[in-house]
């Protein structure tokens, strides 16, 4: 937790900038590229939402010796410093707002990103597992893909909602101190 607090401590408007520009960055330009290298083989195993195993086993074969060693290659490339350019954002806008508005739980909220990075990591790496096993069936695997990759969302997802949150109570605090 002290590394968080250090975190939180040096979150501030400039850091915030850097990260929203280098977000933004990512998603209109790195994203897409990526996503391109991919489009050719369908969802990766990482990116479905479905239930059925069929579906990704249908999707590793459909990938091809090829598209399944690119896929490793992404989840050890991209897939590594992706995460952290969205936590790097995370973490300065949960940090800057929380500390705009003095709010108790302060650093500690920062748990939340790295609960959702951490289940990134954990998904890339039962991914990779699951393409390289091929032409095995992994049952397992891709239960633990489906609810490591479940779970990652649902974090991203609060920490998302957190951030808003922290917005609108900033929003509220500052509305309060101009009526005065």
């Amino acid at each position: 937790m002290s590394v968080l607090r250090k975190i939180y401590n040096k979150a501030n408007w400039k850091l915030l900038l850097i990260s929203i520009v280098l977000f933004g960055l990512f998603m209109v330009g790195v994203l897409p590229y990526i996503s391109s290298l991919t489009e050719q083989y369908g969802s990766g195993p990482d990116t479905m939402f479905d239930f059925g195993l069929g579906s990704y086993y249908e999707a590793r074969i459909r990938y091809g010796i090829d598209g399944r060693r690119l896929y490793i290659i992404l989840r050890w490339t991209f897939d590594v410093v992706w995460p952290m350019v969205y936590t790097f954002f995370y973490f300065m806008a949960i940090g800057y707002i929380a500390k705009k508005i003095d709010d108790k739980v302060g650093y500690k909220w920062m748990i939340i990103p790295v609960i959702a990075v951490a289940l990134d990591f954990l998904e890339n790496t039962i991914a990779t597992i699951f393409m390289a096993s091929f032409p095995k069936d992994v049952d397992v695997v891709v239960y633990s893909l489906m609810v490591s990759s479940m779970l990652k969302w649902l974090f991203i997802s609060i920490t998302m909602l957190l951030i808003l949150y922290l917005i609108i109570r900033r929003a509220v605090q500052l509305i309060g101190k101009n009526r005065k």
